[in-house]
């Protein structure tokens, strides 16, 4: 018996709500469906891509503020540095009593390696700048050396303003997550929900499930043999093939085997999870192609068998 899981992740999850609302709106009423109709369905996806949407943007909006948190906390590791620098020729070069009044406590003057405590110090910075202004200094020519009270104001207030846009930004994700999260849940349901009501109403092997996307609960679990891959020759010399194949029901990966003129014995050339594969086979050598469909119940019975000749 086949079976047909509702997706977890977000993009198989809209793309099957997509193909269950265009089976809906095409059999719903020959079916009965009255529960879990195309409209009900189609709601639901647009809630889901919606909030997916929201979501995205606030998560832009979080990144945003973290780089601008961090380029002011540049900013306030470049004026303690200069600070510490002309400091030391004006307030000492040991620490002192006026070092501590500046923000150094606790006997040292090490720049701080956390950026609370950058942030913390640069406000105390600004605090003693702005009562001492004798020490003070200020450069028209060269502005980013300037060690005012203004400009370690100027970057408090822009680390500041950082950190509160992020800590809002933190709540509004959290907050999109959860509405996202729950219109998953929503579409999970409505086409789990939509599978039981086809199943109390149509048969395990009629055709129509799969104008829903499913699998028809009759067919067996292995997938379903794969029409015949399509391939093209690569560079006179080079013994290349690219290969092609449509995309074959209940499939996950994809193995080619190849015969080769004058052998009894098919090469296996690997196992593929998308519906294309470059390969190499030796230059100038006939070759038959064949293709089995793989899942973690099995193998299809391979596919019409493709000749070829490798350049």
């Amino acid at each position: 018996m086949s079976q047909n899981i509702t997706p977890v992740n977000y993009t198989p999850l809209v793309a099957l709500a997509e193909d269950v609302a265009d089976g809906a709106q095409l059999h719903e009423a020959s079916i009965g469906l009255l529960q879990n109709t195309a409209a009900r369905i189609r709601n639901d996806r647009a809630a889901l891509t919606s909030a997916e949407s929201a979501l995205l943007s606030c998560r832009v909006a979080k990144s945003a503020a973290a780089a601008a948190l961090r380029s002011a906390d540049r900013d306030a590791a470049e004026f303690i540095a200069l600070f510490l620098h002309i400091g030391k020729m004006t307030l000492g070069r040991t620490w002192n009593a006026t070092w501590e009044q500046a923000g150094f406590s606790g006997g040292s003057l090490a720049a701080p390696r956390l950026r609370d405590a950058r942030f913390a110090l640069l406000g105390a910075m600004r605090d003693f700048l702005g009562g001492n202004p004798q020490f003070e200094i200020t450069d028209a020519n060269h502005p980013e050396l300037a060690l005012t009270a203004a400009r370690a104001s100027a970057i408090y207030e822009a680390i500041s303003t950082a950190r509160s846009a992020l800590n809002q930004a933190e709540v509004d994700n959290s907050a999109a997550l959860a509405i996202r999260d729950s219109a998953k849940v929503a579409l999970r349901r409505r086409i789990t929900g939509l599978r039981e009501e086809l199943g109390q109403l149509i048969a395990g092997d009629d055709p129509r499930w799969l104008a829903f996307g499913f699998n028809r609960p009759a067919d067996p679990d292995t997938p379903e043999v794969p029409d015949r891959p399509t391939v093209a020759p690569g560079a006179p010399g080079s013994g290349i093939l690219i290969v092609h194949w449509p995309r074959a029901r209940r499939a996950t990966r994809y193995k080619l085997l190849a015969l080769l003129q004058n052998s009894t014995t098919p090469l296996d050339l690997g196992l593929f999870t998308d519906n294309q594969a470059v390969i190499t086979l030796p230059s100038a050598t006939r070759a038959q192609i064949q293709l089995l469909a793989h899942n973690k119940h099995g193998y299809s019975t391979p596919s019409e068998a493709v000749q070829v000749f490798a350049p």
